[in-house]
């Protein structure tokens, strides 16, 4: 492989609502042998926007990669990164995997919560010639195991200048049985504190990730969810906007 990595490692964090991890901490690897004359730098602007009414969203995960590296796949059972992202927020275990892959160009975590309504926009730069994808993962802080974002979209064809404007689904992780009670909810909604952190073992017959069938609030007959209607959610949630800035020709 051809390229040069460069990334800032993020926490595990268990409270996911309380703070983010700071994306500043100038740990960065430059692979530097093998790149050729063809070699193209360019400088992507992702913003994402929280399209839901009451689901903050973590710190999400921005990955620049090829074709070779899937995060997560709908139908086949979740990674143990995907795992600790959907149901605490972070994205350790899933940074960690990705800068370990042959496929892995750049990647950057948030440094803060999503809320309701609110974007936020990250620079991301990659000197490679791989066939570039992108992936945005981020979980719905208001549920067990919910998630949005996407998965290898590619971003080959995006020229200079050019921007595209697509959304994400909520998915379901399949990872922690959606009771949406206080213990099991890390969000603002169940006050967070007392909620459980990750779990390793799994409790939810599924054991795949799919489309989320969405929460069933207290109003709506489930009478242990510590969840109300404004934390019922439509997909998509979340907006994503790509914006390709700079393409300059390696020459060196």
């Amino acid at each position: 492989m051809k390229l040069r990595q460069t990334f800032s490692i993020s926490c595990l964090g268990a409270a996911v609502f309380l703070a983010g991890c700071d994306n500043n901490d100038n740990k960065s690897s430059n692979n530097l042998e093998g790149i050729s004359e063809e070699t193209v730098s360019a400088t992507y602007e992702i913003t994402l926007t929280n399209l839901t009414h009451n689901q903050p969203l973590s710190p999400p995960l921005v990955a620049l990669h090829d074709k070779s590296y899937q995060a997560f796949k709908e139908g086949e059972p979740a990674s143990t990164g995907i795992e600790v992202m959907a149901e605490v927020g972070g994205t350790g275990q899933l940074t960690s995997d990705l800068s370990g892959h042959d496929g892995y160009a750049s990647f950057q975590n948030g440094s803060g919560v999503l809320f309701s309504g609110k974007s936020a926009t990250y620079e991301i730069m990659t000197e490679t010639d791989l066939e570039l994808e992108l992936t945005v993962l981020t979980m719905l802080e208001n549920t067990n195991d919910g998630f949005t974002g996407i998965g290898n979209y590619s971003i080959a064809s995006l020229a200079e200048g050019e921007s595209i404007t697509i959304t994400g689904p909520v998915w379901d992780a399949g990872t922690e049985a959606n009771t949406e009670t206080a213990d099991t909810v890390p969000g603002p909604a169940t006050g967070g504190g007392g909620a459980a952190g990750y779990k390793e073992a799994r409790d939810d017959l599924v054991d795949k990730v799919t489309f989320h069938p969405g929460v069933v609030s207290i109003e709506g007959g489930l009478e242990t969810s510590a969840l109300n209607e404004s934390h019922r959610f439509d997909n998509p949630a979340i907006q994503i906007q790509i914006t390709r800035k700079v393409t300059t020709a390696d020459v060196n």
